[in-house]
């Protein structure tokens, strides 16, 4: 026979994150993709503090789309 584990509610925290992970896996992948270019910029000038150099992604818009695309 099974035992029923009593289980905690999340605490506020918990939830914070929960709540989210769960807007961030539902938006589009352009979107995800533009917020990643932002966190390339912003840690930037942390890592060339560390001597690490990293070149941010560049997006162009397709016209025809409106697509992002990735450049190197």
């Amino acid at each position: 026979m099974a035992v029923a584990v009593k289980m905690r509610p999340l605490s506020e925290r918990q939830y914070a994150k929960e709540t989210f992970r769960a807007s961030q896996a539902a938006l589009s992948y352009p979107e995800k993709v533009r917020q990643l270019v932002m966190l390339q910029e912003r840690l930037r000038p942390i890592y060339a503090a560390r001597g690490r150099i990293i070149v941010p992604w560049t997006l162009d818009r397709d016209e025809a789309g409106g697509t992002m695309s990735k450049q190197v």
